[in-house]
């Protein structure tokens, strides 16, 4: 259920529908028997669908895609801030990397990076 999910919102736009035999969900499994997946936005329809009514810093979401010169590879994310403790998903070629790796290292570098510079320009 969860993998069905995250490729929806991985390949924003797809619709994808979960089936699932009622007698293979475990009885507190929260797992529906059916389900409609779509994140036309991608990530961004994602992170507003998960923090729903959640009190943001920003009012926008921080989202956005690069592409690698020579078009082999990309990044994307959607970043905000909140009043909850957080969380963090990474995903390196649509499978998650719990552990983050340098994939998620090193764009939490650039952001703080950027942070500072802003944070800089502005005084």
């Amino acid at each position: 259920y969860r993998m069905a999910r995250s490729k929806a919102y991985l390949f924003g736009g797809v619709e994808i529908r979960w089936t699932c035999d009622p007698s293979l969900i475990k009885e507190k499994d929260q797992t529906p028997a059916k389900a409609e997946f779509h994140f036309p936005g991608g990530l961004k329809d994602y992170l507003k669908a998960t923090l729903g009514d959640e009190f943001q810093v920003t009012r926008e979401v921080f989202a956005g895609k690069s592409d690698k010169q020579g078009g082999h590879g990309s990044l994307e994310w959607a970043v905000t801030w909140f009043g909850g403790d957080g969380f963090l998903n990474s995903y390196c070629n649509t499978i998650p990397t719990p552990e983050g790796g340098t994939h998620e290292a090193g764009f939490r570098n650039v952001l703080a990076r950027g942070l500072r510079a802003y944070a800089d320009l502005i005084g």
